[in-house]
């Protein structure tokens, strides 16, 4: 872990400036911004668990249903019955997947949202965006912006799917996930996002 001190006055042990003074201050500051990116780290790391199991039983699931339609629909000679009902009565979740593609600089990302559930589905999604990255081509239209967080009001129907996306001008730094969050909807039955904390 690399922790880079920036200041004017840094209080060094020596003249050689090989390292920082024992600091109350300087110590207790470097701890919290660890422990920060810590937490974040524990949120990416179980939201990607999470995700990638899903996503196996999901690929898994949508992969043998078309082929035990199309076996089944030659045997008693009917045509190919759609699946996506049954899709949903397995999977019982809201799917949001997001693809970030970074090139030259701007990264166009797009979050997928699909209900799976068998009920209609209305909630709020959120994505956040990194502090000083500039954004644009937002669609559809967000029902807000607001300290740096996107917010879509979101509302499906069964097996209806629905597509957000935007673009970040990234001049450069790391851009390569979404942070996204979602509220109004219970967190047990959406994947792919975290539950909203902040205001609504």
């Amino acid at each position: 872990i690399l922790v880079h001190v920036a200041s004017v006055n840094i209080p060094f042990t020596s003249e050689s400036k090989e390292a920082v003074a024992h600091i109350d201050e300087i110590e207790k500051e470097i701890r919290l911004s660890l422990q920060q990116c810590a937490r974040k780290m524990r949120l990416h790391l179980s939201k990607k668990k999470k995700k990638e199991k899903m996503k196996s039983k999901f690929l898994l699931i949508s992969q043998i249903l078309p082929e035990i339609a199309k076996k089944s629909a030659e045997i008693v000679g009917k045509p190919v019955p759609p699946i996506d009902g049954v899709i949903s009565q397995i999977m019982n979740i809201v799917w949001v997947d997001d693809q970030v593609v970074s090139k030259n600089g701007v990264a166009e990302s797009t979050i997928t949202i699909i209900n799976y559930k068998r009920s209609p589905q209305r909630f709020t999604l959120y994505a956040e965006i990194p502090d000083r990255n500039i954004i644009s081509h937002i669609v559809p239209e967000p029902a807000e912006i607001r300290d740096r967080v996107i917010k879509w009001n979101v509302s499906l129907k069964p097996t209806e799917k629905m597509v957000c996306s935007f673009r970040v001008y990234t001049d450069g730094k790391d851009f390569d996930e979404n942070n996204l969050y979602a509220s109004g909807i219970d967190p047990v039955n959406i994947v792919g996002v975290e539950k909203w904390e902040g205001e609504e």
